[in-house]
Formats: structure tokens, C-alpha cells, sequence
């Protein structure tokens, strides 16, 4: 259970340094870029705290993890606009990283206690 909880308090603190460095976006880019960075954050959020409270866990946390490559995806897209600095850039990569691996272990762990394997379509016997 600690490594959920883990999970959820490094995301959270993820968004929470995240937030503030959308004043440094463009106007006219803040709304579309960063309104849409906050909402996929918000929607892993979300996901990973309804796998944490759920029987069913494996399906919200593989939506978490699509979403949060959505979320390398547009971030990637603001870095090349540079409305992210070289050491910010480097601080979320980093971030993300330890997210996403937290995030495939609960994944891999949720998965073998529904009877699968690590391979995607093959059930273990």
C-alpha cells in the first residue's frame, strides 16, 4: 500500500509544482496547452485515485498510464516552444519517469492478481 501512496503524493506534488509555471506560458498559448496539460494531470489524478479505492484496479490505472503519456506528449510540445526551461524540462522528465514506473509496477501488480501475464493478451494458466 505505501508505493499507492507513494504514487498519489508524487503526482500530487508533480501538479503542484507544475500550476505556477503556467504564468510563464503565452497568453495565447496558456489557455490551449496549459488548460489542456491540467486536465489530462487532473484525469490521471483521478484515475489513480479510483484504482487506489477499487476492487477493479488494472483498467483505471492502464487509462492513468495512456494519459500519462498524453501528458509527455504535450509537455514535450511545450518544451519545444520553450515555455519550459532546460532545468524545468530536465526536473519533469525526471518526475514523469518515477511516476510512470511507479505507475507500470501497480500495473504489473494489479495485473497478476487478475490472473495475467505481463504480456499484453496472454493469460497466465
Amino acid at each position: 500500500m505505501a508505493q499507492k501512496e507513494n504514487l498519489l503524493t508524487r503526482f500530487e506534488d508533480f501538479i503542484v509544482w507544475f500550476l505556477p509555471h503556467l504564468e510563464q506560458f503565452p497568453r495565447n498559448y496558456k489557455f490551449l496547452l496549459g488548460d489542456r496539460s491540467v486536465k489530462i494531470m487532473l484525469d490521471i489524478y483521478e484515475a489513480l485515485i479510483d484504482a487506489y479505492y477499487s476492487k477493479d484496479k488494472l483498467a483505471k490505472l492502464q487509462r492513468a498510464n495512456l494519459e500519462l503519456e498524453k501528458l509527455r506528449r504535450v509537455l514535450s510540445v511545450c518544451t519545444r516552444m520553450k515555455f519550459l526551461t532546460v532545468k524545468q524540462l530536465a526536473y519533469v522528465s525526471n518526475r514523469l519517469y518515477e511516476i510512470g514506473t511507479d505507475l507500470g509496477g501497480w500495473i504489473k501488480q494489479a495485473a497478476k492478481g487478475k490472473g495475467q501475464s505481463d504480456e499484453p493478451g496472454r493469460v497466465k494458466p
